[in-house]
């Protein structure tokens, strides 16, 4: 078997792994996807097509390259290895040689010239076709479905192990190390190192001539690693690269020629030499090789590093936050896409009025190359060309000048990207990008070191096609001028609102996409609410993407999107004005965390994540972005109609015997005292319990003669009384009845009346099923940010306890007791007895509200799935695989849905089901008489031959796979097969109520043979 036999028994599906699908060879296979076609053409220019015969894609992510070797060429293989590494973009690399298939983990860092590149492999697979099967583990479809990311070979990749990681751990100890110890200035080491990177990228490109750096500055110096050894030559070359390439780049001041000596350059030179900063650990070779590391991917690690090692104080001062590169590509592909037959436009200009470190503004500028160079079906451009495209299209402004040096920088080097290594060195010169005034003969006219809300500054001039970017975020004590500004508008006082607002002015018609914190959405502030009306009644909001559920992601891309930022992330897709055209709804799309993706640092949106909600919906409701998230349509009228309801709030507040109030906050320098207090005890906030407090569960402190700046609601102080915390007790809200004074910190909130049965009956209700699913889907932080719910959203619970019967108070008071004392007989061993009390406080609440079995079903599936899902991510029961059971269920809860309407024609619904273990799940809805109405059939058929049949035809009409879309309907003559993933979250009660709905949306057409698809 010979090489090219051995690479088609790889790819074919019958008896080999399946790569045939997603798989391109040449750039032509990639025409039907933009980001295919982009991805291909980078690997081209940054791998080398010598080295790869094909990509391997699952969907727009690539998986794998292919390499096909006569014989194997361990030498070659490390090169690779090393390339792919750099390049950052493709987990795997796939060795064929004859009968034999080798596949490397290219997210581990490269080996040394003298090293072992089996320590990177993976599997290798003789290959022989009968055998293949018994390698499942590596099969296409293991990763259009992500199982092969839960295989012992899946978890061995580790995203933390990629060169963005790698080079900005080592980036963070340079900067630490030469400003802590060495007390260098931040914007020194900023130039320094931005210097450091872009010699080293000439370098990398063969840019620099043989013997330039030993003829000009250095005897026998080969390399730029050499020159740093020498203070005076490293000078002297950066002198000379400044006037021989002109520009912005990073010009060398007085004050670092002053600052910087020989053993600062060494540490840089051990940075880039591959040296661990930490150790000092010097090594041979360079692991960093900056022809293959992507351009927009030095520019974010300049993001991250520029942001977030100023240190907090400074992040706080100005509320910049890093933006992980997934969310700008996201973001970009969103709203500038790489181009295609129906969208190439480069004539366009575009604005990113925060704009940092350029990441935004070097992805734009990446793709107007790439669309101007397919509009003139070409591979090339020259240097005038992309000069032209820069300084006309791409405009930035932020008001820190550091920030517009390293915008200056990226971009540069996202314009030598596209230039040959002979035309950078002998006739390019950058043009002038920073604005410093109209005198001056080096001032530029695209970035500018100033205010975005400086009235008739320069850069208003234009009618921007495009305003994207990350503003920042900062909450409170604004800038006066910005301050100013948002009284003006009465919107709230947050950096990011402020920037969303102003950019109206710069684009009248075109699409405005900014980054803002998901809470926009959700505070209950006047200014926030007045702000999200504006949003909606003033423009027009097309889409949101609320990223917030992503918040406790254990993968690459969760700590890329959260670590460094103060909340979750939500992207606002907008015009300034109503366009005639204007859609009625509002795309609102909600990215749930998945345990099949961890290692690929792409974002990814599930067909179940996307709703077209009407605009008048979130203008009416103003809570119901929070349903969107969290919810269903159905969810949204339960919480509607007990909306209606009077408030536990209201009815506290007509009662004159009743206080309410927040704790004690704590002695930031003691100023309040007051002697009535001194011999109360005060309760530790952790020590309080759900639903009983007493003094052998409390920890209790002396509360003694300590001052307090606000001694808090002190009538809330006394007996009876109810204790609530903001937080909670083994991830359940909680609320204590306590029947002693005692006073706590403002993280407790109390509520005090002399009817003590009717406290305990609210303790009952407020640690109810109803209650915590009522605050889950309206709350403004809980189920966002953290697990804490504000006292002031408490009161907005329904004031149920003020108007159920005295039979059922008393009902409910006496369960609190029951419980009160099995936890302090028994604390630790009542949990089967308390769940069974609790189940009877739940039914006494839901005949109460005479809550049907469906609404209860959905109850029960927001708190076990949705709830489970936000405060556990992946590792919830939501992502497990379905259990025995649950699919009938599912099945019956959808037949006598659609039953009830279907009742009246013809024809009734009956469900066959398979059983397996598979990535998949099948349900089969039958519209005919076979069986009776709501019958449920196991059938006991091979499950992945009847994917392959379903898949076989899929990709017959859709050209698509069935593993790789997940989400499918497929309508027949009289049945429709449901396909989704072998995950609990799709199989629910209440996802069976959703998808019941939709159906009828959708309509049931019989006798219609066409197979109908539906995301």
């Amino acid at each position: 078997m010979n090489v090219q036999e051995t690479y088609s028994v790889i790819c074919q599906t019958q008896n080999g792994l399946g790569y045939e699908f997603g798989l391109v060879e040449q750039i032509e296979q990639a025409a039907d996807s933009p980001i295919q076609r982009q991805l291909y053409l980078e690997a081209e220019q940054r791998i080398g097509k010598e080295y790869f015969d094909a990509i391997s894609f699952s969907g727009d992510a690539p998986i794998a390259y292919f390499n096909l070797m006569s014989e194997y060429d361990a030498k070659a293989v490390r090169k690779l290895h090393k390339l792919i590494w750099n390049q950052s973009r493709v987990p795997s690399l796939y060795i064929v040689t004859p009968a034999e298939l080798r596949i490397y983990n290219c997210y581990d860092e490269p080996v040394e010239p003298n090293k072992d590149i089996k320590t990177r492999l993976v599997r290798r697979i003789k290959i022989a076709e009968e055998t293949l099967n018994h390698y499942h583990d590596f099969a296409k479809v293991q990763f259009d479905s992500g199982q092969f990311w839960k295989t012992s070979y899946g978890r061995r990749y580790h995203s933390d192990k990629r060169v963005d990681y790698h080079l900005l751990a080592q980036l963070r100890e340079t900067r630490k190390t030469l400003h802590d110890d060495y007390h260098l200035p931040f914007p020194i080491i900023h130039d320094l190192l931005g210097r450091a990177i872009f010699i080293l990228y000439l370098e990398d490109r063969g840019a620099i001539r043989d013997g330039y750096y030993s003829d000009q500055f250095l005897d026998e110096a080969n390399s730029f690693l050499d020159i740093l050894q020498n203070r005076d030559a490293t000078y002297r070359l950066f002198d000379a690269l400044a006037k021989r390439f002109n520009g912005d780049l990073l010009p060398v001041t007085d004050n670092e020629r002053k600052h910087v000596k020989e053993t600062h350059l060494a540490i840089v030179r051990n940075l880039f030499g591959g040296g661990n900063i930490r150790t000092g650990q010097m090594f041979l070779w360079r692991p960093y090789d900056f022809r293959a590391i992507p351009i927009e991917l030095v520019s974010a690690i300049y993001e991250e590093f520029l942001h977030k090692e100023e240190g907090k104080a400074k992040t706080s001062k100005n509320g910049a936050y890093y933006t992980p590169h997934p969310l700008v590509e996201f973001v970009m592909n969103e709203v500038l896409p790489w181009p295609s037959p129906n969208n190439h436009d480069y004539n366009l200009k575009i604005l990113d009025p925060a704009c940092g470190s350029g990441i935004f503004l070097v992805e734009a500028y990446r793709r107007l190359i790439a669309r101007w160079m397919y509009s003139h079906n070409t591979n090339k451009i020259e240097p005038e060309q992309l000069k032209e495209i820069l300084s006309s299209r791409i405009f930035g402004v932020d008001i820190n000048p550091d920030a517009i040096g390293v915008a200056a920088f990226s971009l540069y080097l996202a314009l030598l990207d596209h230039l040959t290594p002979r035309t950078i060195w002998e006739r390019f010169q950058f043009p002038y990008l920073t604005y410093r005034g109209t005198d001056s003969e080096k001032s530029g006219n695209n970035l500018f070191p100033m205010s975005t809300f400086l009235e008739n500054a320069p850069f208003e001039d234009n009618d921007y096609d495009l305003v994207v970017g990350n503003p920042p975020w900062k909450r409170a004590n604004l800038p006066a001028e910005i301050a100013q500004y948002c009284h003006k508008h009465k919107i709230a006082q947050e950096l990011a609102q402020a920037f969303a607002w102003r950019a109206r002015d710069f684009s009248q018609k075109g699409t405005i996409a900014l980054i803002v914190n998901s809470k926009t959405l959700f505070n209950n502030g006047s200014g926030d609410k007045n702000f999200r009306q504006k949003l909606l009644s003033e423009c027009y909001l097309q889409t949101v993407v609320n990223f917030s559920a992503l918040r406790k992601k254990r993968g690459g891309l969760g700590k890329q999107m959260f670590t460094a930022a103060v909340g979750p992330a939500s992207i606002l897709f907008y015009q300034a004005t109503m366009p005639e055209d204007a859609s009625d709804e509002i795309l609102y799309c909600t990215p749930k965390p998945t345990r099949l993706d961890n290692s690929l640092p792409h974002i990814t949106i599930d067909a179940s994540e996307i709703q077209f909600i009407p605009r008048e919906q979130f203008i009416e409701l103003d809570w119901a972005w929070k349903i969107g998230m969290w919810g269903t349509q159905r969810d949204f009228e339960i919480i509607r109609n007990f909306k209606k309801f009077p408030t536990l709030g209201t009815f506290i507040e007509q009662n004159p015997e009743w206080h309410i109030g927040t704790g004690l906050q704590k002695p930031y320098g003691g100023i309040v005292r007051d002697p009535d207090l001194v011999d109360l005890p005060l309760v530790d906030t952790s020590s309080i319990q759900r639903y009983w407090g007493g003094t052998i569960l409390f920890k209790l402190n002396p509360l003694g003669d300590i001052s307090f700046r606000r001694l808090g609601a002190k009538e809330a102080y006394k007996k009876p009384h109810i204790l609530i915390k903001q937080g909670q007790v083994q991830k359940r809200f909680c609320a204590a009845f306590v029947d002693f004074d005692c006073a706590f910190m403002n993280a407790v909130s109390g509520i005090h009346s002399p009817d003590e049965k009717l406290l305990k009956a609210i303790v009952a209700y407020l640690n109810s099923s109803f209650a915590s699913y009522f605050l889950f889907l309206t709350a403004s932080t809980w189920g966002v940010e953290r697990e804490r719910v504000n006292f002031n959203e408490i009161l907005e619970l329904p004031g149920i306890p003020f108007t159920i019967s005295e039979e059922n108070i008393e009902s409910l008071a006496t369960k609190v007791d029951e419980i009160g004392d099995m936890l302090a007989q028994k604390p630790d061993q009542s949990l089967n007895e308390l769940k069974q009390k609790e189940l009877e406080i739940d039914d006494i609440i839901f005949n109460y509200l005479n809550l049907s079995s469906n609404e209860r079903s959905l109850i029960q599936d927001v708190l076990g799935y949705s709830l489970d899902f936000f405060q556990e991510g992946e590792k919830s029961q939501a992502c497990d695989p379905v259990f025995n059971g649950q699919l009938k269920a599912y099945a019956m809860t959808i037949c006598k849905t659609l039953n009830s309407i279907l009742q009246f024609g013809s024809a009734t619904v009956w469900a066959a089901i398979y059983e397996g273990e598979s990535p998949l799940n099948i349900i089969s809805l039958n519209f005919n008489l076979e069986y009776p109405a709501d019958s449920v059939i196991v059938v006991d058929a091979d499950m992945d031959a009847e994917l392959t049949r379903i898949n076989d035809k899929l990709s017959e009409e859709q050209s698509e796979n069935i593993y790789l879309r997940r989400h499918l309907k497929l309508y027949g003559k009289d049945s429709l097969d449901i396909i989704k993933p072998n995950e609990q979250r799709f199989w629910s009660q209440s996802v069976a109520l959703k998808d019941a709905d939709a159906i009828l949306a959708e309509g049931i057409i019989q006798g219609n043979s066409d197979v109908k698809q539906f995301a």
